[in-house]
């Protein structure tokens, strides 16, 4: 078993490092597929929880929140005052938006997780040479 040299161990390592770092973006990447065809799947729980009902909408503009959720904006005398088709028709109009926000992030964190998929197999290919032309060298 011939002993293996300082550049053929560096490049394995680099290679090791490539397909752990691919493999975690492409599990990343699966996941902002799902995000951009379900979003209403991916969208957090506090989120989605609150367009799931006129009265809990209500409740989330009026402030009845989880104390790490955003404040909503101050809209008190307003919210009271809605019918409940206003209602309704605002919940029903801000939950598309947040759809959309949530297939938007899917779409940038594809992009993102390409990117370094591409980055990986290219560091990857790269140093796999190295260590074949030290392993034939050493």
């Amino acid at each position: 078993m011939r002993k293996k040299t300082v550049v053929e161990i560096y490049a394995l390592a680099v290679c090791f490092l490539m397909v752990a770092a691919f493999t975690v973006s492409l599990g990343l990447a699966v996941w902002n597929v799902v995000q951009m065809n379900a979003p209403d799947f991916t969208m957090s729980t506090h989120q989605y929880e609150r367009f799931q009902s006129d009265a809990a909408y209500r409740d989330y503009l009026l402030g009845a929140r989880a104390p790490w959720e955003q404040k909503p904006p101050a809209r008190t005398r307003e919210v009271l005052d809605m019918s409940e088709d206003e209602l309704r028709r605002e919940r029903e109009q801000r939950y598309a938006e947040a759809l959309l926000l949530e297939q938007r992030d899917g779409v940038q964190g594809l992009v993102r997780n390409l990117i370094a998929i591409a980055v990986a197999v290219a560091l990857f290919l790269l140093h796999w040479r190295i260590a074949r032309a030290a392993s034939r060298d050493g």
